[in-house]
């Protein structure tokens, strides 16, 4: 998945976790918890909420496909493909401020 791909697993944040000398096995689960933890973080503000419903269907429990979590958001395609790019920007930065 995307944030799999984007995500190193000996990354500060996931060494800090996992612990330093821990098996990928660990390592992706924290991985996992961080980006289901700052999700429900970006979820809990109004501003970013539905940044976080559009990520939660993409990638933490997918639609069958991005049509589908579209419809499922009651959005149209090419606004839930806009919507999608500005969710991943903003968990990014997230992420990003979390590492630092």
């Amino acid at each position: 998945s995307f944030f799999f791909s984007g995500c190193g697993l000996s990354s500060r944040m996931i060494t800090l976790r996992a612990g330093a000398d821990a098996k990928p096995s660990l390592r992706l689960s924290a991985l996992r918890d961080l980006i289901t933890e700052t999700n429900e973080k970006l979820g809990a503000v109004s501003k970013t909420a539905k940044s976080s419903k559009i990520l939660h269907r993409t990638y933490i429990e997918p639609a069958r496909s991005q049509q589908f979590a579209a419809e499922a958001l009651g959005m149209g395609y090419s606004t839930y493909r806009r919507q999608l790019a500005a969710a991943r920007e903003l968990f990014t930065a997230e992420l990003w401020q979390l590492e630092q």
